[in-house]
């Protein structure tokens, strides 16, 4: 399946979208910016996210910000069938494409940004956003201490524009900041 987003030219159309950091009110004035039609219904399927993360917790050693996390989202289906017995639920999922990208940062919070294509709605997902290769990029603190919230969850997608925020935060760090 194409998403309409890749099967369009947006992107002078969508850039503005990301300069600045990503919010339900950023969206809501770029939406209004944009014309209707092909513009609009490209987004149909798509989810929008960002991660965030104070400076004072350190940055990833990857040469980008998004290299240091894993964003993964899910398509699951139901292909049960009927038995004797009742229904038989069965539950497969597939991998929905993922582009993640560093957001505008500022001079106290890091962002990475995600764009999910290829979203039918009506349909169940699964979305998980965590730390790449174990977590061991994250050289200022011990990685036990790192958190990203919210933990994975299941959302069914529908015509209404979705956007997901994460947030990486250490209750050690804020206990050794002073101010914080």
């Amino acid at each position: 399946m194409q998403s309409n987003l890749e099967s369009t030219t947006l992107h002078k159309d969508i850039a503005p979208l990301f300069d600045r950091p990503l919010t339900k009110d950023t969206y809501d004035v770029w939406a209004r910016s944009v014309a209707t039609g092909a513009v609009h219904n490209a987004f149909s399927d798509v989810a929008f996210g960002t991660i965030e993360w104070l400076r004072v917790l350190g940055r990833p050693t990857t040469p980008t910000l998004s290299e240091g996390f894993s964003v993964k989202f899910w398509l699951y289906q139901d292909v049960g069938f009927d038995t004797p017995d009742g229904y038989m639920p069965r539950w497969t999922h597939t991998p929905i494409p993922v582009t993640t990208f560093d957001g505008q940062s500022d001079d106290t919070t890091y962002r990475v940004n995600y764009i999910v294509t290829n979203m039918a709605q009506d349909r169940i997902y699964l979305a998980d956003v965590n730390f790449a290769n174990g977590r061991k990029g994250w050289p200022l603190l011990p990685s036990r201490f790192l958190t990203i919230t919210p933990e994975p969850f299941f959302f069914e997608k529908t015509a209404d524009f979705l956007l997901t925020k994460y947030v990486v935060d250490s209750g050690f760090a804020r206990a050794q900041i002073s101010g914080w």
